[in-house]
């Protein structure tokens, strides 16, 4: 099924389709076509490099070669791509792999040969036999919580992750899989497939995550949006004719917004949700709560022109705090009204939480992650840290430091973070404490009382601090 089509498509998106992956190979025949597209600069190097051997090499030391291998630089969503199309008994199968780089090795007639090294893994891997998640469009995104720091993810119904990473990174994909989707909605006569299919053409991603059964029992985008919220009167815009990625921020926005804001919300420009949008958007496609606190997050800094003082001081607590207590978030208010609105809800969630607090509440977790940061100091520096153990510690903490501590209570519960109290040159400070993926704890946070910024030297010190207490560990 689609067969000739998805070749067609392969032939128009890449510059070479080869029966072999070394470099200038005549060969017509094989199992496999490969389809790649290789930077100028990069065929030229090749081509250079295997002629300079080929001329400077006697035949017998050609004969003697083994290899020589070349990996290109850069970060994996950067490197070229082949794609890699098979067929078994008529049933295609199509695999995508980084180009890592070259292989020059002896070969027939003692020649040199230039071959490309793939990734053994594919990054994508579609298939006619997956019709079910749109041939492996519509796969799941799977959260391993153990190798992530972060609260458990929403796992997107929509376009997989994978897909809309690699849509962003690499341009012969994106050009494959909107004509790919253009081509499917006409066979199949289901035409919503070609407005997603000019989104992912202009944006090199789509973030509407709607469930493949859902989706295409759609005819139109704004029967699409409809699934995303509930329907706002105070909403008046015509999702037809809006991009779908804006009409899906817009959608998904709009719950945590001030009705106020609204007309902001929807003076959202192509433009401005591209530069709120963080790959942490495109992994959930905005489902999550934290997910919705970095678009928020990067609005205020790129579309405000917030500082990142401004930002790191009171903006992200208080889209922090208004997310929890539900209460709406006003994007077009001055940095005081900000400032205000931020130290409001701080006294509302002590009050709220004084009572647990009052019980003396355990927050932190039994075993916890930061038990062994805690004896390091203990060990290393006496008396100098104090941890924050439950509620109440909590509380008092963020009253004496005229801070917004409390409100990372469900971060300790979930051992996220671990929260100290230090004293240093006749300052105290809060400090957040994290662990990265290779269990080394670092400073996530601090702030000197009032959110001030801790001092040069209060910053030297307790860096060296944890340089000693990470090498204990």
């Amino acid at each position: 099924m689609y067969n000739e089509q998805i070749k067609e498509i392969l032939m128009k998106t890449y510059d070479v389709c080869a029966y072999t992956l070394d470099c200038g190979s005549s060969a017509v025949r094989g199992k496999k076509l490969y389809y790649y597209t290789l930077d100028k600069d990069y065929e030229k190097e090749i081509f250079l490099l295997r002629n300079v051997l080929e001329s400077q090499l006697s035949k017998n030391s050609i004969g003697c070669l083994n290899e020589l291998m070349q990996f290109f630089p850069g970060d994996k969503w950067e490197l070229p791509q082949c794609a890699c199309y098979t067929e078994t008994k008529g049933s295609w199968r199509l695999t995508f792999h980084y180009i890592k780089g070259v292989r020059y090795h002896r070969t027939f007639g003692k020649h040199i040969a230039a071959t490309l090294i793939l990734q053994n893994i594919p990054i994508i891997y579609l298939s006619e036999y997956s019709k079910d998640t749109f041939f492996g469009y519509w796969d799941a995104t799977f959260y391993n919580q153990d190798r992530h720091r972060g609260e458990p993810q929403t796992v997107t119904e929509g376009i997989n992750y994978r897909i809309n990473r690699n849509l962003f990174s690499n341009i012969q994909f994106r050009s494959f899989t909107s004509s790919f989707f253009f081509m499917i909605a006409n066979a199949e006569k289901k035409y919503i497939l070609k407005d997603i299919g000019r989104t992912i053409k202009d944006w090199g991603y789509y973030l509407p995550s709607i469930s493949l059964k859902s989706t295409l029992n759609c005819h139109t985008p704004s029967e699409v949006m409809s699934l995303v919220a509930s329907e706002s009167n105070l909403l008046n815009i015509n999702f037809n004719k809006s991009d779908m990625n804006v009409g899906y921020v817009i959608r998904k926005v709009s719950s945590f917004i001030s009705e106020q804001d609204y007309p902001v919300l929807l003076k959202l420009t192509p433009e401005i949700v591209r530069n709120c949008i963080s790959l942490k958007n495109l992994f959930d496609g905005l489902n999550s709560t934290e997910s919705i606190k970095q678009f928020l997050t990067n609005y205020y800094r790129y579309e405000r022109g917030f500082s990142e003082d401004e930002i790191y001081g009171f903006i992200g607590d208080y889209i922090h705090m208004s997310i929890e207590c539900n209460a709406p978030i006003r994007l077009s208010s001055s940095s005081n009204k900000l400032k205000e609105a931020h130290d409001k809800l701080a006294e509302l969630i002590r009050e709220k939480e004084y009572l647990a607090a009052e019980q003396n509440v355990l927050l932190v977790a039994t075993p916890s992650k930061f038990d062994n940061l805690e004896k390091a100091f203990n060990d290393l520096f006496p008396n100098a840290f104090q941890r924050m153990h439950t509620s109440e510690q909590l509380l008092k903490e963020g009253e004496f430091q005229h801070n917004c501590v409390f409100s990372r209570r469900d971060l300790i519960r979930k051992d996220r973070v671990a929260i100290f109290h230090w004293n240093f040159e006749n300052a105290s400070h809060t400090i957040q404490f994290a662990i990265d993926r290779w269990g080394k704890y670092y400073i996530d946070e601090i702030k000197a009382r009032y959110n001030q910024e801790p001092s040069w030297s209060a910053m030297t010190k307790l860096r060296e601090m944890m340089a000693a207490v990470n090498f204990v560990d």
